[in-house]
This record gives C-alpha cells, sequence and structure tokens, in this order.
C-alpha cells in the first residue's frame, strides 16, 4: 500500500524536494503495479472504447487516479494535464468505474467511486507557461492489451523546460532532475545511475 511520509508538507508551485520527487516516484510505482495486476488478470485485460474512439483500459484509469491524487495532495495548485476523463468511465452502464476502484484500493487508501473518479478528473487541468504536469497513464495502450511494451510517462513543466521526468516500463522506471540527472530503478526500490 503506497503512502508517504506524514511530515511531506504541500510546497509552493516553486520547489520540488527530494522527498516530493520520492514520493511521486512512489505513486508511479504504485501505478505501474497496478498496470501489472491489470495486465496478469485475463478477465480484466479489455478495452473499452473513448468518444474519440481511442482505446481505454481500468489500467489507463487507475494509473491516472493514483498519480494525479498523489500530485494533487503534494501540489494543490499545479494544473495536471492527462490523457483520461472520467466522464466516459461514469457513463458506462457497466461496473467498471467499480472495477478500476478495487485495483486503485489495491495501492492506496480509498473510499468511493467518486473519490477515484474526481482523482481521474485531477488531469483535466490546462497547460500554463509557468508550470504544469503532463502525464500518460498508459503510453501504448494496445501494445499493452497485446502483452507488449508500454509505458507510464510523468514529466513537470516549468517556462516551457522540462524539470522532471519519469518514465515506467514496466518493472522499471527511470526518473530526471536537472540535480542528479538519470536514474534507473526498478519496482523493488533498487536504483543506479542510468547508463
Amino acid at each position: 500500500m503506497m503512502k508517504c511520509s506524514n511530515k511531506l508538507v504541500t510546497k509552493t508551485a516553486t520547489t520540488l524536494g527530494e522527498p516530493e520527487l520520492q514520493c511521486i516516484c512512489q505513486a508511479v510505482v504504485a501505478a505501474a503495479k497496478l498496470c501489472q495486476a491489470v495486465r496478469s488478470d485475463q478477465a480484466m485485460l479489455s478495452s473499452m472504447t473513448k468518444t474519440d474512439a481511442s482505446p481505454v483500459t481500468i489500467a489507463d484509469y487507475g494509473s491516472q487516479a493514483l498519480i494525479c491524487k498523489t500530485l494533487k495532495d503534494i501540489f494543490p495548485d499545479d494544473p495536471i494535464v492527462a490523457e483520461e476523463d472520467a466522464s466516459d468511465l461514469r457513463t458506462r452502464k457497466d461496473d467498471q468505474v467499480k472495477q478500476v476502484t478495487q485495483y486503485v484500493a489495491q495501492q492506496t487508501e480509498c473510499s468511493s467511486d467518486d473519490n477515484v473518479a474526481r482523482w481521474i478528473d485531477y488531469g483535466n487541468g490546462k497547460p500554463n507557461r509557468k508550470r504544469f504536469w503532463t502525464l500518460d497513464p498508459i503510453d501504448g495502450t494496445k501494445g499493452f492489451l497485446r502483452g507488449d511494451q508500454y509505458a507510464l510517462c510523468l514529466a513537470l513543466i516549468e517556462g516551457g523546460d522540462l524539470q522532471a521526468g519519469i518514465l515506467a516500463c514496466l518493472v522499471i522506471y527511470f526518473w530526471h532532475s536537472e540535480e542528479k540527472g538519470i536514474f534507473e530503478q526498478n519496482c523493488w526500490g533498487t536504483e543506479a545511475a542510468a547508463q
């Protein structure tokens, strides 16, 4: 179960310290684990079709919910520009939203389908010139469905420049910051400078 330090405080829009970066990395790892859990459950490994006719899965929604919740907890004023929107999920007549909530609950505490839908919709922000986060909860949904490679992509943009980025590919993810460069870390916490 993902939990960030109780000592973590909400930061202003100009700071991204080590504790915040580690908490965000934990959220991306939790999202990657959620995706792997969905993918290993063949009954859940199907796609829905969004209003734009593109495929979306329970894992897309769950991944976005986990990451957006963490970002809003730490940086409540930062816009998040993400791919999914809970309106497509809410209009479905089946139990997809409940399935998303069940997978999210395996990674973090969540009390309701409404909470998960709200966390997904935190990603409906608009980019601005000052600072925003951009998220693709599963880049390569068709690859995900085929059992091929896919990635979770998160970046912090300030003044039009990349300040931090995390790329999770199956059980390995990469993160970047100006101070530390590019690092590679697997889901078990082993970290090394990327070659």
